[in-house]
């Protein structure tokens, strides 16, 4: 357990406002409706910064590095990723990412938001959540609150593992409840590897069994690399019962070669309403490419639409965000009026190419019509302010692991380009 005081007189960094409006009273309708409003974001001394209930930007974490992890700041510096929020703004769970040969290894810490001490969720002997430096998807989303006392982990795996690919997602999800401090696999939930959770409602994102389709790269001696495809769908899980609801929704298809070429698509951006009741997704589309990988090897083609659906009874999708582009896997997340979506887009697994001419921010509303396009490009999940006037996100390759100068991006949805940057912030995270 990692136990501090906060540091008095903390300052935000420079150019950074309070975002959002002031406190009000919330009516809780269930266990994960939000009492509280808040928006943090990790800063460049490694520790989660931001503002709870309208005051004063202020340093909320106090992590004491080192940590004792293994490698930790040996092949980047160990810092905290992705961040959420529990609803009464009385906890956060975040992953502390450290760089390893084979790839990141995620380690999950709970922070007390009054006494800033920081207690790692401990997994059991050889578990553990780690994926390649490139997916920063498969961080986003794989912790949730189920209700202010319990966190979600997903997408925990024995070593070695594997995310996808050819043995699909075999993974646990467990319960960790803060009063016990003890993890509980969650009976059923088998294959998730994001979530969020509704009420009793937890939807996860599962990946299917990749197969070989057609040749991609050249290999070592006269071997050849393959395309795989495969797909995701969307599961729902009743947290009281502890039983699946419904059938699985198909969201697209994946594609994977194990060079990086444009059309890879490990994922798809999702969302779903505070009231469980609409999906606003990514809809991939997989086809044969021209030969413009290496000289002679074809390329796959992937498409983007996106969509909302009913979540208890899906029919036809509606089309949203018309004319938003996205080659690859994008991070959606809907506002707290229940009304608008944002989408950091992509047409690159690594997000790393912008794209020409359009840019790779898109906004809309649920209910349909065109995307207003943003820039500059960006590079993780959108964190709305309260208010849902705007939102911050990392800038491109912000996110990822030993990056040498992170930047948060402030939006704001009326303004074509963003509006405020900060130097050495990344991974934003709001509530609600």
């Amino acid at each position: 357990m990692l136990s501090a005081t906060i540091l008095s007189g903390c300052v935000a960094p420079t150019g950074v406002t309070p975002a959002g409006t002031p406190p009000s009273v919330l009516n809780q309708v269930c266990g994960t409706t939000p009492t509280a409003k808040a928006h943090s974001w990790v800063d460049s001394n490694r520790q989660i910064v931001g503002t709870i209930n309208g005051g004063p930007v202020s340093q909320i974490s106090n992590f004491t590095y080192p940590l004792g992890l293994p490698f930790e700041d040996v092949m980047a510096p160990t810092r905290p990723g992705f961040t959420t929020w529990a609803p009464d703004g009385k906890h956060l769970a975040t992953l502390v990412e450290v760089t390893n040969p084979a790839g990141v290894m995620s380690y999950p810490f709970i922070v007390d938001t009054s006494t800033h001490v920081a207690t790692q969720a401990q997994l059991p002997a050889n578990m553990q959540m780690a994926s390649p430096i490139e997916m920063e998807w498969a961080r986003e989303r794989s912790i949730t609150w189920a209700d202010n006392n319990d966190l979600l982990i997903f997408s925990v795996m024995p070593a070695p593992l594997e995310i996808g690919g050819t043995s699909a997602s075999k993974t646990t999800t467990y319960r960790y409840n803060l009063t016990t401090q003890t993890l509980t696999p969650l009976p059923g939930v088998t294959t998730a590897i994001q979530g969020v959770v509704r009420c009793d409602t937890l939807f996860y994102l599962e990946l299917s069994q990749m197969k070989q389709f057609q040749a991609c790269a050249p290999g070592p001696g006269n071997t050849t690399f393959y395309w795989f495809l495969g797909g995701a769908s969307l599961k729902r899980y009743s947290l009281t019962t502890q039983t699946s609801l419904g059938q699985p929704y198909s969201l697209g298809e994946t594609a994977s070669c194990p060079d990086y070429y444009h059309g890879e698509v490990d994922a798809m951006g999702w969302d779903v309403t505070a009231n469980g009741k609409t999906l606003a997704y990514q809809r991939t589309v997989i086809a044969g490419g021209p030969l413009n990988n290496p000289p002679g090897y074809p390329a796959v083609k992937t498409t983007s639409v996106f969509q909302v659906v009913a979540t208890n009874n899906p029919g036809t999708p509606t089309p949203i965000l018309a004319g938003a582009v996205s080659n690859a896997n994008a991070y959606l997340a809907i506002a707290p009026d229940q009304k608008q979506v944002a989408v950091v887009a992509s047409n690159s697994l690594l997000i790393g190419i912008p794209s020409t001419p359009d840019p790779l921010v898109f906004t809309g509303f649920l209910n349909g019509g065109a995307a207003t396009k943003h820039d500059p490009s960006a590079g993780g999940l959108p964190a709305w302010y309260a208010d849902s006037t705007g939102f911050d996100t990392s800038a491109l390759w912000s996110e990822v692991p030993g990056v040498d100068f992170p930047v948060l991006e402030q939006w704001q949805v009326a303004a074509p380009s963003a509006v405020g940057t900060v130097t050495g912030a990344h991974h934003p995270a709001s509530l609600p």
